[in-house]
């Protein structure tokens, strides 16, 4: 008879391995559909442009082994950007209403953004924490929020003037020949897997996904812990 738990791979670890052959697979066969698909140049150019999407999947994963959803990250990281953006125009001179802003630096910019992103994380923990509404529901009420703050800041239109060259040289910034925004995305994977494996927060989400009762009963502030995961769904997902 064999205990449970003793497998060596685990349906997690068998999930994992097929979603990786299934990569290898597609990988193989854009090699020789698409002529230049392996060049480090192409690959490069994917990662980049996926960063921000690994970013906002890693606190997404954390809220979803707990057993909650957060719908409003594409609208707060849509926001996220329509205000950076807002704040960091020229307060005059452009001649568009598109073209003017805030005049504010990035410096100042980017945490403001992040901070009215993080809002949207406070407001979805208090309906789902305290008011125990379905995080499904409150998530598409804050996603029809935030889509409608950013399209009513960028009217509709690209806020593409008036731009700082802080401001659009950030994605062309390379350290050590890697792009940063790359950089950043690894070093926050870095940071996510240790803390989901070697600390003692990382390991409760399992716990509350499990049985939120019995994770509470057991002395784990499961609120808290939920509050903190969709403030930082929101400020990564900005």
């Amino acid at each position: 008879m064999q205990i449970p738990g003793t497998d060596k791979f685990s349906k997690q670890s068998n999930l994992t391995l097929f979603m990786f052959a299934v990569l290898i697979g597609l990988s193989i066969i854009f090699t020789f559909v698409i002529p230049g698909f392996l060049d480090a140049t192409n690959l490069g150019n994917v990662l980049i442009r996926q960063s921000a999407l690994l970013i906002v999947g890693l606190s997404v994963t954390f809220l979803m082994v707990t057993g909650n959803f957060d719908l409003s990250v594409g609208s707060v990281m849509a926001m996220g950007g329509v205000l950076t953006a807002y704040f960091c125009q020229y307060a005059t001179g452009s001649g568009t209403l598109l073209g003017n802003g805030l005049g504010l630096s990035v410096r100042v910019a980017i945490p403001l953004a992040l901070l009215c992103c993080a809002c949207v994380g406070i407001i979805n923990a208090f309906f789902i924490v305290r008011v125990k509404v379905a995080s499904v529901i409150v998530t598409l009420g804050t996603m029809a929020i935030a889509k409608g703050v950013a399209n009513i800041i960028a009217r509709g239109a690209a806020r593409s003037n008036g731009l700082p060259p802080e401001f659009t040289g950030f994605a062309n910034t390379h350290i050590g020949g890697i792009s940063l925004p790359l950089l950043i995305t690894i070093v926050l994977v870095a940071i996510f897997i240790f803390v989901e494996k070697k600390t003692v927060f990382g390991r409760t989400n399992y716990y509350i996904g499990a049985n939120l009762e019995v994770a509470r009963l057991s002395g784990i502030s499961t609120g808290q812990q939920i509050t903190i995961l969709y403030i930082v769904s929101a400020v990564l997902a900005g």
